[in-house]
């Protein structure tokens, strides 16, 4: 018995759902999630980075949270015009 079988019989617990339902013994499904790229500038770093969104954007107003390649941080970047929250305009 491996533990997590051991950890789910001393809990009473049932088998937990699968994390990643449409990912079955490695393969995937015939889903597929389009990325789109845009382009924005850390406001850390000055750098210009490349971002990238799962979902199409309903609001071309919208700002999205995003994890910077050049820092490491959290952003939040309008995918429509590049533009990062609370940045100067310069």
């Amino acid at each position: 018995m491996c533990r997590s079988n051991i950890i789910l019989a001393v809990a009473g617990a049932t088998e937990p759902e699968q994390p990643w339902p449409h990912v079955v013994l490695g393969t995937f499904h015939k889903r597929a999630t389009v990325l789109a790229a845009f382009l924005y500038r850390c406001p850390a770093t000055k750098q210009t980075v490349q971002g990238f969104i799962a979902e199409e954007l309903s609001d071309p107003n919208a700002y999205e949270a995003v994890e910077c390649l050049a820092c490491r941080r959290m952003h939040f970047v309008n995918p429509a015009t590049g533009k990062v929250l609370g940045e100067d305009d310069e």
